[in-house]
């Protein structure tokens, strides 16, 4: 019996709108041909449906395989659950939803640098670190500091390489190939989100499966 082997993606992205087996599943069968027709099965239209994001569970993909190919054995790897997102064609040139995006992107921007800025502020503060940068000075120099010293000025220099290593960003540019915390951060709030879209998609009823 010929075994195909299927991978479900976590989530993705389509910009058309009829989604096929190869768009959210890795396939792989030693008959080539088989291969090639499966991955062009269809899974689902988004004309026919209402929300632009659809929960497709693996039996689904196994019962269209199955009724293309009833004797061919479908072996599953990883997970059970694929999120589609349909996005659409997005419009060359400067549209409203562009300026849009862009207005939000600055918005978050704005308050990002204005609200770490104050938490640095607020944390220098609460420490009483200008006192004890005052303190070190006068402590290796025998001078007073007045507040503008090459200890001041040196720690305000590793504060900003500080925080851009940790971000690992200048401008678009990596420093290094590392993930950064927010990435990891980011990457796991991602999973937890799908998960639990899944499973409020089952409950709702709304998950597109077997019957």
């Amino acid at each position: 019996m010929e075994t195909i082997y299927l991978q479900l993606k976590e989530s993705i992205q389509v910009k058309h709108e009829v989604v096929y087996i190869a768009d959210v599943a890795a396939t792989f069968c030693t008959d080539l041909q088989k291969k090639n027709v499966v991955d062009a099965l269809t899974l689902l239209n988004f004309q026919t449906v209402t929300e632009r994001k659809q929960v497709i569970g693996v039996l689904f993909l196994i019962a269209v395989i199955q009724k293309q190919y009833p004797d061919i054995r479908v072996e599953v790897i990883g997970g059970t659950d694929t999120i589609v997102e349909y996005v659409g064609e997005r419009k060359k040139g400067f549209t409203t939803s562009r300026l849009f995006r862009l207005m939000k992107t600055g918005a978050v921007g704005i308050i990002c640098f204005f609200g770490g800025a104050f938490t640095i502020m607020s944390f220098h503060t609460d420490c009483g670190m200008n006192q004890m940068l005052s303190w070190v000075y006068e402590y290796v120099t025998g001078m007073t500091s007045d507040g503008f010293t090459a200890v001041e000025i040196g720690y305000s220099i590793g504060l900003s390489a500080g925080i851009i290593l940790f971000f690992n960003h200048i401008g678009r540019k990596r420093v290094t190939n590392d993930f950064t915390p927010i990435e990891v951060a980011m990457r796991m709030y991602e999973q937890d989100v799908n998960t639990s879209m899944a499973a409020a998609y089952e409950r709702e009823g709304k998950k597109i499966d077997v019957s």
